[in-house]
């Protein structure tokens, strides 16, 4: 029966040709995609190279943990005359436990420079460092508690001649 409508009126509109029929279109065919390959060495594949880099920064890294670390003689010299300074302040009295702290640190860390484990030797002497300036701090704060009593004690005598009647 359409084929009879068509025929009949050429001009028509079919019903086959409305708003809401669609004409499939062919879809162009694409060409294959070439085979990825790296830039700098066309004839390897591309996938290759994150591994080849992988491997080389893995190489790199490793190179530089094996790399040896320069003796630490100034930063050994540096805990030595802290803890010098720190035994000259008082701390041998005042704050006995972390200046024998530092002195066993600064003796690791000259035993640790002498076998040249530099990382240990490090390590060791920036811990004795620490070690020798807080017992210098505590030192200070164990001579201004002193004095900050001998302030006091002064004031309640003054205050108590000042309170006794006069004659």
């Amino acid at each position: 029966m359409r084929e009879a409508a068509a025929a009949a009126s050429p001009s028509a509109p079919t019903p086959a040709l409305s708003a809401t029929h669609r004409v499939p279109m062919p879809t162009p065919a694409r060409p294959p995609a070439p085979e990825r390959t790296c830039t700098m060495h066309p004839d390897l594949p591309a996938r290759r190279h994150p591994i080849a880099l992988t491997g080389a920064t893995l190489l790199v890294l490793a190179l530089a943990a094996c790399a040896s670390l320069p003796p630490p003689t100034a930063q050994v010299a540096e805990a030595q005359a802290a803890v010098s300074h720190a035994e000259g302040a008082g701390a041998g009295a005042a704050a006995p436990v972390p200046l024998a702290s530092a002195r066993q640190k600064l003796a690791g860390a000259q035993a640790a420079l002498a076998a040249r484990d530099s990382a240990r030797a490090l390590d060791l002497a920036q811990e004795a460092l620490i070690d020798a300036q807080l017992a210098e701090a505590l030192t200070r704060v164990a001579q201004a508690r002193q004095a900050t009593q001998v302030q006091t004690d002064a004031s309640r005598a003054l205050r108590e001649e000042l309170a006794r009647p006069k004659p």
